[in-house]
Order: C-alpha cells, then sequence, then structure tokens
C-alpha cells in the first residue's frame, strides 16, 4: 500500500483540528459541573488496592465491599491522623449483617460469626493508642453493619463498632483488568 505524503494544507488542517478538539475538551472538563462519579482508586491495604466500580446501593449482603461516610467519632480519628480526607468515604467488606455477632475475646482476638478475622491492636504505627469497642461479645443493631477488614492494622469495625446502614454510599466492584 502507498503511503501519499500530506500536503502543508492538510497538515495545517489536521494540526488545527486537534488542536481545537483539545481546547474544547479542557473547557468542558473545567466547567464547574459535578460529573458523575463511577470509579473509585482505593490505595490502602484495607481491601484489594485497585480501582473499583461505584454501584448504586439496592441490596447488600455479607462480603459485599461498601464505600460508606464513617461514623463521627471514627472520622474524627481518621482525619487526625492522616487516614482519611475531609469527606471521603471509607472502604469496607461488610463484616456482619443486624442480629449478627461479634466478638473481642481476653487477648484482643477479634470475631466475627465465630470467625477470626485477626488482632485488636493496642497502637497504631506511630505508636499512639488506638481506640476500641471493648471486650465481649456485641450484636450488630437492626439497620446496622459491621465494617471489617483481614488486614490487622487496618481502621475498621474493631475500633469503632457498627455503622447505619443508611451511611452506605455505594457498591464497590473491583475492576481487574487481568483477570482472565
Amino acid at each position: 500500500m502507498e503511503h501519499k505524503a500530506r500536503s502543508a494544507g492538510e497538515k495545517v488542517r489536521i494540526f488545527s483540528a486537534t488542536a481545537c478538539l483539545m481546547g474544547l475538551f479542557m473547557v468542558i472538563w473545567n466547567l464547574p459541573v459535578a460529573w458523575p462519579q463511577f470509579l473509585i482508586y482505593n490505595h490502602t491495604p484495607s481491601v484489594p488496592v485497585g480501582w473499583y466500580l461505584m454501584l448504586p446501593v439496592s441490596e447488600v449482603e455479607d462480603g459485599d465491599v461498601v464505600g460508606f461516610k464513617a461514623p463521627a467519632d471514627a472520622e474524627a480519628v481518621a482525619l487526625e491522623r492522616g487516614w482519611l480526607k475531609a469527606d471521603d468515604v471509607m472502604l469496607k467488606k461488610v463484616g456482619a449483617m443486624p442480629g449478627e455477632r461479634f466478638e473481642i475475646d481476653d487477648e484482643q482476638g477479634f470475631y466475627v460469626n465465630g470467625r477470626y478475622i485477626g488482632q485488636v491492636q493496642q497502637f497504631d504505627g506511630k505508636g499512639m493508642t488506638m481506640p476500641h469497642i471493648g471486650q465481649g461479645q456485641h450484636i450488630v443493631e437492626d439497620g446496622c453493619f459491621l465494617p471489617v477488614t483481614e488486614n490487622p492494622f487496618s481502621y475498621d469495625g474493631r475500633y469503632y463498632g457498627t455503622v447505619p446502614l443508611a451511611d452506605i454510599v455505594f457498591r464497590a466492584v473491583q475492576l481487574n483488568p487481568f483477570a482472565r
């Protein structure tokens, strides 16, 4: 196949059209419009690192990954320690639903429905004392869920307890472009 050389006029038109399209895109992108957000990137070890598709909240089940507004006391600790930015949501798994049980035993072991999740840490990575809900058995209240993660150093329900289901902003499904 032969390639025909473009004339100087053609090159100028192609360059001008490309520049106009790029300029138009930049103007549209910077308009003060709330673009719908449908992707979120998780960079923390609370759930696997990567991109997540944000789905509407309809039904939530044990094991679902959800984005939720942190309770005020939990948010204050997370903001103070730099784990969360203002207006961010937390991304965790639903570990237990209403009526299900969770426990912190005498050795600070954290169990959900009898399954060992991990230890309750007394201090964070900077040596600051961690809040926690206290030893004993607990039941998830009606209208709430228990956020958990299997990362032993993640800030989850073992430190701040249950969260209202109404505070869930979205369900999240990890996008894995390398899955087969």
